[in-house]
């Protein structure tokens, strides 16, 4: 996702009451239609990508799926490997502007 507008949406501290957390990786989620103005681009890429693979599937879609697809490879030293992640936060924007909601169940 280089050379786009990242995410500029920050999740709340764990320890913080209330707010958005970020979203595990085991988790699913299910995107909502509605207007993207106002949302990054990346966040705006993403909600897109999750509408059509909904529209296919019928089913949530896991937030794992979604890194593997749209994040970047980058070295984590302490874990002494390359993973995939995703550069700031577009799925918690797109949950902050209810244009995503997390399944209930586990997928």
């Amino acid at each position: 996702m280089k050379g786009i507008e990242l995410s500029k949406f920050r999740p709340s501290a764990p320890n913080d009451k209330g707010g958005i957390k970020p979203i595990p990786p085991e988790k699913g989620v299910v995107p909502v239609a509605g207007s993207t103005e106002g949302i990054s681009e990346q966040a705006r890429i993403i909600h897109t990508w999750l509408v059509e693979q909904h529209a296919e599937r019928k089913t949530p879609i896991s937030v794992g799926e979604g890194i593997n697809t749209h994040g970047e490879r980058k070295y984590r030293r302490h874990l002494q490997m390359t993973v995939r992640t995703l550069s700031a936060f577009p799925l918690e924007e797109l949950l902050d502007a209810s244009l995503l909601y997390v399944a209930e169940d586990d997928l």
